[in-house]
């Protein structure tokens, strides 16, 4: 094949690559759209009116949703309602915690596996790689015994022990970020009586902050939009995804209507839209960095 017909040939697959980049994102935009101005109107305006701009633009919906958006569960006191601030805050410690142990642990392990040869090192990469391959199914009543055999059931820090593991893509990133540094950073560090615990703290991990960083920022927003976990394993203590999953089938949600849901979803979408916009260059950029070879 020619040139031309080798760059006709590119031009053609660009334009259908664009074409459906584009259509995807239109496909976001227009839910998005609908649900912003859905959000404003009262709701006999969204039953005469589901599509169309609202007649009269209202933040009551906004308002009200602290009052009227709330769980009932049940502990060991019995009965109690949580609403959406107390959602909120619990959110914030769940996906915060979690995300640090998701990130840490992959972290401490991919780096001792990478720069000590040991006699378990190969081992352990290996295994990572494998249990990535295998299907992991029937384990959820195992892990619900476990965690209350250890008395940590329906508490934030038996999710955060749950967390802290070393497998999944997270190892191989940190492992190829800590492979491409240099030795020498560390021997210059011994040379000056530093401890390894030093070496690491001191010296390894800020030259992988941004990959720490990057990681743990898209834990943080994993952890906050899940909500099957926490209905599992907090089921006294209700993010804000568990409620809004809650709020969206409870007998509550016929009296609200979808103005109000609507109104919640975008509440709960504002956080993690507000850390994407200040945080985008490190979720958007390269996971990997190397230091330089002396």
């Amino acid at each position: 094949m020619s040139k031309g017909g080798v760059q006709k040939t590119s031009k053609v697959f660009l334009i259908i690559g664009m074409s459906m980049l584009l259509l995807y994102t239109v496909s976001l935009l227009i839910p998005t759209f609908w649900a912003i101005i859905t959000s404003f109107k009262e709701r006999l305006d969204f039953i005469t009116n589901k599509f169309g701009l609202p007649k009269v633009w209202t933040f009551d919906n906004y308002i009200n949703a602290f009052d009227l958006l709330q769980v009932t569960v049940y502990d060991s006191l019995g009965r109690k309602d949580v609403y959406l601030s107390r959602m909120f805050f619990n959110s914030v410690i769940y996906a915060l915690g979690c995300g640090f142990a998701h990130t840490l642990a992959p972290c401490l392990v991919s780096y001792a596996v990478a720069k000590y040869k040991f006699k378990f090192s190969g081992f352990i990469y290996n295994f990572v790689i494998v249990a990535m391959l295998l299907p992991s199914v029937g384990t959820l009543a195992s892990e619900i015994s476990i965690v209350k055999g250890l008395g940590i059931y329906d508490t934030f820090f038996g999710m955060f022990i749950m967390r802290f593991s070393f497998l999944g893509s997270n190892f191989l990133i940190f492992y190829a970020a800590f492979k491409s540094i240099s030795w020498e950073y560390a021997e210059a560090g011994l040379m000056d009586g530093a401890s390894h615990f030093k070496i690491f703290t001191q010296i390894m991990l800020p030259l992988v902050k941004t990959t720490f960083g990057a990681i743990f920022l898209l834990s943080f927003i994993t952890y906050w939009n899940e909500y099957t976990t926490p209905m599992v394993f907090l089921p006294s203590n209700p993010t804000v995804a568990y409620g809004l999953y809650c709020f969206r089938f409870s007998p509550k949600s016929a009296i609200t209507a979808v103005p109000m849901q609507m109104t919640a979803c975008l509440l709960v979408s504002f956080p993690i839209f507000v850390v994407f916009v200040i945080f985008k260059n490190k979720i958007m950029g390269n996971l990997t960095m190397g230091g330089l070879k002396g």
